[in-house]
């Protein structure tokens, strides 16, 4: 199987658009997200309809979790905080639903996706060190993670 994993969008539609038409040139079975659909860019519910109409399986990234205050938008830097409440004001309730329905962790058949560490996706934290890796990966049930 060939699997494509996209992350990162940021409601950024035309990059979203450009990466799925590579992907299709790529002959790719399945496509899967990694998080953070929303935040920065203007096309959010965009972006959110895209990935449901290509059935993408999604995990929520801090951004996705910010817009729908599952996540407090005071970690956000002040550019991201602006993204996170234009978005809360600006996404359907639809989305927004969407959007706190998304896993933090995703097992498939062969690999493992989250946005953040595996021992604390709530948090969103990176992994910068060797501890931080042990800590997370200790968790996983899979060979392989795919994180955002």
């Amino acid at each position: 199987m060939r699997y494509a994993i996209l992350g990162d969008i940021h409601s950024n539609l035309e990059a979203l658009e450009a990466v799925l038409a590579d992907i299709a040139k790529a002959r790719v079975d399945a496509l899967y997200c990694v998080g953070d659909i929303v935040g920065y860019a203007a096309d959010p519910g965009k972006c959110i309809a895209r990935l449901k109409e290509i059935n993408c399986p999604t995990v929520a990234g801090n951004h996705d979790y910010g817009v729908v205050e599952k996540t407090s938008v005071e970690c956000f830097n002040p550019d991201a905080r602006d993204a996170v409440l234009w978005t809360r004001k600006n996404l359907s309730d639809e989305d927004k639903k969407y959007l706190v329905d998304l896993p933090l962790v995703l097992d498939c058949e062969h690999f493992t996706l989250a946005h953040g560490t595996l021992h604390s996706p709530d948090s969103f934290d990176y992994i910068l060190t060797i501890y931080d890796a042990h800590l997370s990966f200790q968790t996983l049930q899979r060979s392989i993670c795919f994180l955002g």
